[in-house]
Order: structure tokens, then C-alpha cells, then sequence
């Protein structure tokens, strides 16, 4: 839609719609959205500092997929879709923006999905390894045939944005382990390594392009499948160790 609509009104003034949309938001949830009480801190506990979340062992197996797991579908589809599919289909932007709308529609329904996941299966741990599972099978398959038909790459990025939407669950199964005087701060550090880790991963993402794109446009993109495939495999070998928290109860 955004590439629709900058082609009737330009960037600038889709901008500015995006920034009244933003302002609209902010002012419905100052007046609509209320602060729980504040919850009583038992005498010698935490006071609530990062550096004692950062010492809750548990959260050391969950931080390096919390860093990774996002960054792969928001900066394949941010990030490189468009790159990809002008360099190596020749595609327009408004084509473009059409496949990575299918794909933002695939991230909101895997939103939907994860939700009641683990209540289902009543474990959190299998949800998000199995969902990451899926993302490095689909990046697999990419990586080995880069030049892929339009339609087969556009199934598999359909397949990571369901995919790659574990996020909730891996907050919710980190903050299970964080102190409940500690919640807010916790949830603000696991983004900071959610947001950071995608962040990061664009400035090193590029810099594996432009290094192995000398030797042509498909090893420059190859070389960006790689890497991703890399640090989600990297992310799961962490998590695999994690303690499971289990919804339902039980051991």
C-alpha cells in the first residue's frame, strides 16, 4: 500500500500521513490505556537493575534467539526483498510492494498463530524451535537455488513471515524467569536485544553484500542468505539448552 500511495501523493507526503497516523495512536493510548497498580518489592529483592536481569542465568540460552529470530524476516523483508527482486527478476517497485504486502499479511497471521501455540502444545520452548525450525528450512532451500522463481521466493518469505513470528513467545518464556516487580524492565531489555540484534544485522548484512557482490549479484545475496541461515542456527543452538516453561503446568 505504501508504494501505492507514494506513487499518488510521494514519499513525503506518505510520511506525513504515516506521522498523523502515529500521533493519532499516541494521544488514543495517553488517554485510553492505564498503568497497573504498582506491586510491593519483598525486602532483599532485586531492586530491578539490568545487570541483575542480566545475571538470571535462564535468560542467557534465550537472549541470542531473542537478538536473532526477528531480524531474519524483518530484514528479508525490509531490508533485502526489494533489492533482491529488482537485481535478479527485474522487478518494479509497485510488483515489489505487492509480494512484500503478502508477506506483512504472513507476519500478522503467524502473530495470530503463535498465540495460543504453547497453550496448546503447553510448552513454549517446542513452539519457538519448531517455528524457527521452519525458517531455517525455508532459508535452506533459498540458499541453494538463489536465483528461484518469483513464485517459489515469494512462498518461502510467505513461509518465514509466519515462521519468523515467534517474538511473543520468546518474551513471554523469558519473562517467566523475570521477577514480576522486574517485568517492564525485563520486557525493555528483551527488546533492546530484539530491536538491536535486527538493527545491527542490517549494517552487517550489507557489509557481507558489497564484500562478496565483486563477483556478481547472486554471491552478493547468497552471501546474505548465509549469514542469516547462520545466526538462526546460531539463536536455536542457545535455545536448545533453555529450561521449558510449561503453560498448563506440569514438568
Amino acid at each position: 500500500p505504501i508504494a501505492y500511495l507514494a506513487k499518488i501523493y510521494g514519499w513525503r507526503g506518505v510520511m506525513w500521513g504515516l506521522c498523523v497516523i502515529t500521533a493519532l495512536i499516541a494521544v488514543a493510548v495517553l488517554f485510553i490505556v492505564r498503568d497497573p497498580a504498582r506491586e510491593e518489592v519483598e525486602e532483599g529483592a532485586p531492586k530491578g537493575s539490568y545487570l541483575e536481569l542480566l545475571k538470571l542465568k535462564p535468560l542467557w540460552f534465550i537472549i541470542p534467539i531473542t537478538t536473532f529470530s526477528y531480524a531474519v524476516i524483518a530484514n528479508m523483508r525490509g531490508l533485502w526483498a526489494g533489492p533482491y527482486f529488482r537485481d535478479i527478476h527485474s522487478m518494479t517497485s509497485t510488483e515489489i510492494g505487492n509480494i512484500t504486502f503478502f508477506v506483512a499479511i504472513a507476519m500478522v497471521i503467524g502473530s495470530l498463530l503463535y498465540g495460543p501455540l504453547d497453550t496448546l502444545i503447553n510448552s513454549r520452548k517446542k513452539v519457538v524451535l519448531t517455528g524457527n525450525a521452519i525458517t531455517v528450512v525455508a532459508l535452506i532451500i533459498w540458499s541453494m537455488n538463489v536465483t528461484a522463481t518469483v513464485p517459489t521466493v515469494t512462498i518461502l518469505l510467505v513461509v518465514m513471515g509466519v515462521a519468523g513470528m515467534s517474538y511473543g513467545v520468546i518474551m513471554a518464556h523469558a519473562l517467566a524467569f523475570v521477577p514480576s516487580h522486574m517485568t517492564g524492565r525485563g520486557s525493555t531489555l528483551l527488546n533492546a536485544f530484539n530491536i538491536g540484534g535486527t538493527g545491527l544485522m542490517q549494517y552487517i548484512s550489507g557489509w557481507v553484500n558489497e564484500s562478496a557482490a565483486q563477483n556478481g549479484d547472486v554471491a552478493g545475496y547468497s552471501a546474505v542468505l548465509w549469514l542469516y541461515l547462520g545466526i538462526t542456527l546460531t539463536g536455536l543452538a542457545f535455545y536448545a539448552f533453555s529450561r521449558d516453561v510449561k503453560p498448563n503446568g506440569g514438568d
